[in-house]
């Protein structure tokens, strides 16, 4: 069995777009736990968890859709935020449509990398980019 090296969790109820995230972050490195969550208060919950227990959230990172039951994205980011132990958790962030005034907004709340569904999806690099990327690889 091999180690795990992280958890991506991707929070959004666009089955198709979470399983796509899925497969891509396995085609980059097959030993990331990956957990596709719909809801941003189950999201929330499963990372708590997490970071509570031996794993770290150095380790975790977020792929968040724009679509999430529960709550906004804006409104997951914050809760996100507020929590010390998940502060640092990075996010990737892929909306629906580029829009300058949401990016900003997610900017502030500490969303480490935007991109469309269209540019995202055009691109199967940009998980491998990002995952060599955040704090794990560092």
């Amino acid at each position: 069995m091999q180690k795990t090296v992280g958890t991506v969790v991707v929070v959004g109820d666009d089955e198709l777009q979470c399983e796509l995230v899925r497969c891509r972050v396995d085609l980059h490195d097959e030993r990331f736990d990956v957990v596709a969550v719909r809801d941003g208060a189950d999201a929330l919950e499963l990372l708590t968890k997490a970071a509570t227990s031996d794993q770290s959230s150095n380790s975790t990172a977020v792929f968040l859709d724009h679509s999430i039951r529960g709550m906004n994205e804006f409104e997951f980011l914050k809760e996100l935020r507020v929590d010390p132990r998940l502060a640092v958790t990075p996010v990737v962030l892929i909306s629906g449509e580029d829009d300058p005034e949401a990016a900003s907004r997610a900017q502030l709340l500490g969303v480490e990398h935007q991109f469309t569904k269209e540019e995202f999806n055009a691109d199967p690099s940009i998980v491998s980019r990002i995952l060599r990327r955040l704090r794990w690889f560092r």
